[in-house]
């Protein structure tokens, strides 16, 4: 979509005032003159891509999860800024926090797509279990 700038002022006091499409181009003229500014000479080309569509009747999750089950929730944005659907994937980090007790942490980050929060923490807690059965490896896609 081609849209039209109204401006006023130059460089560290520039200042769009208006924008306009294609349709009312004229009103973008009449605008600049009533106001004393200026209509940009080129149009500008608006980002112009369609975001994807989500699997039907899904919702994007994002699960943490501690090696005994428990499981937590991130807000996360259904679509990245290029209007992607954001990658279906999992992984795990550990990590040691007390070298004396030698305790370490494993958190199991699940990113996918899911009907509810019971869904997800389902599909979740599969990928968990194989993992620690050493049937799936630390990471890799959710199916």
């Amino acid at each position: 979509m081609k849209v039209w700038l109204v401006s006023v002022g130059e460089y560290s006091d520039y200042r769009v005032l208006y924008i306009f499409d294609e349709n009312h181009r004229i009103e973008a003229a009449e605008a600049a003159e009533l106001i004393g500014g200026r209509m940009e000479e080129d149009a500008f080309e608006l980002n112009s891509f369609l975001p994807d569509k989500p699997p039907a009747g899904m919702r994007f999750f994002v699960v943490e999860m501690n090696k005994s089950g428990h499981a937590e929730f991130s807000q996360r944005f259904l679509l990245t800024d290029e209007g992607k659907l954001r990658e279906t994937k999992y992984f795990v980090r550990t990590h040691k926090t007390d070298p004396i007790k030698r305790k370490s942490y494993w958190r199991l980050y699940v990113y996918l797509y899911a009907r509810d929060k019971q869904h997800a923490v389902k599909i979740a807690n599969e990928i968990r279990v194989q993992i620690l059965a050493g049937a799936k490896p630390m990471e890799g896609t959710v199916p």
